[in-house]
């Protein structure tokens, strides 16, 4: 029988437009928003001080002599931002493990065959439920099987994703699966106002300016909700997109086209106009994979 353990860092309620902690102080928002944006600093912030929270709750999982696995929500192929968090988690535990004479736990990535969108934010529990249940997933079973696993996501608004989560990892038979998230939103308020989601993640609209402020930092990385709302501009401001995309550097720009190219078909297909501007940019340069594209 799998031991089931969960693991919040902080509780959050809803107040109007905004979000706060038990003792009245509010959510920084625009962290968050940020972060879902490809900022890595908000994080490690909230990875690290998960972690430290995993361990002075269960020592004896974080600490476990078994294989330690930490997994994200799932993805494609391009991570989601949640992926930045739990490498921040990874990183933290590992500073308690090896210190201890423990391996270090390991990354694992749980594989889905679609890519998604940004109207899975304002669904309910049932819509985000049936969004799941056709999603194809996959995860390494031989990894699984007697290991300590460790879910780490940002912020829980309905649950859904730890449900499919569960739904997929419990008949592979870990020895523990821990349910870790940074923060978890009022369960009664979030079902009422899923969209909560929604505003959490555009609080700090996500312009071209904005992502390309956040990529100067030096503390960024791409992932697939950025690299799609990069690409929407392809059809409200295409010369705004050739523009950002010019002022790249190369590595960035073969990690767009890559990762675009290697979610699903559907994605490749879904926004023509931007692709077709990062093509160009990427042809321009001469860049690896744009060369064999005709």
């Amino acid at each position: 029988m799998t031991v089931q353990v969960s693991a919040t860092l902080s509780d959050l309620s809803i107040e109007g437009d905004r979000l706060v902690y038990p003792d009245g102080s509010p959510f920084d928002m625009e962290a968050y928003s940020r972060f879902k944006y490809g900022y890595t600093a908000p994080a490690q912030d909230y990875g690290f001080g998960l972690a430290n929270h995993f361990v002075d709750r269960f020592p004896e999982l974080a600490l476990s002599s078994r294989r330690v696995l930490v997994s994200s929500a799932s993805y494609k192929f391009v991570p989601s931002a949640s992926n930045q968090l739990a490498i921040a988690f990874r990183d933290a535990l590992n500073c308690y493990r090896v210190s201890q004479g423990h391996e270090p736990a390991m990354l694992i990535h749980t594989i889905r065959f679609t890519v998604g969108s940004d109207s899975y934010a304002n669904g309910g529990l049932e819509e985000r439920e049936g969004y799941y249940a056709k999603m194809g997933r996959h995860v390494d079973a031989g990894l699984v099987r007697d290991s300590v696993l460790v879910f780490v996501d940002d912020v829980r608004i309905t649950g859904a994703t730890e449900k499919r989560f569960h739904k997929l990892v419990l008949p592979l038979q870990p020895y523990a699966l821990c349910t870790t998230h940074y923060a978890r939103v009022d369960e009664e308020q979030a079902l009422a106002m899923p969209s909560i989601e929604n505003v959490m993640n555009k609080f700090r609209f996500p312009t071209l300016d904005a992502i390309a402020s956040d990529i100067k930092t030096g503390q960024w990385a791409l992932n697939s909700r950025v690299l799609r709302t990069i690409l929407e501009h392809g059809d409200t401001d295409p010369r705004g997109l050739y523009s950002f995309l010019e002022g790249l550097n190369d590595i960035l720009l073969q990690e767009m086209l890559v990762g675009l190219m290697s979610g699903t078909v559907e994605m490749w297909n879904r926004l023509p106009n931007g692709k077709r501007i990062l093509i160009d940019v990427c042809k321009k340069r001469n860049l690896g994979v744009a060369r064999l594209i005709r």
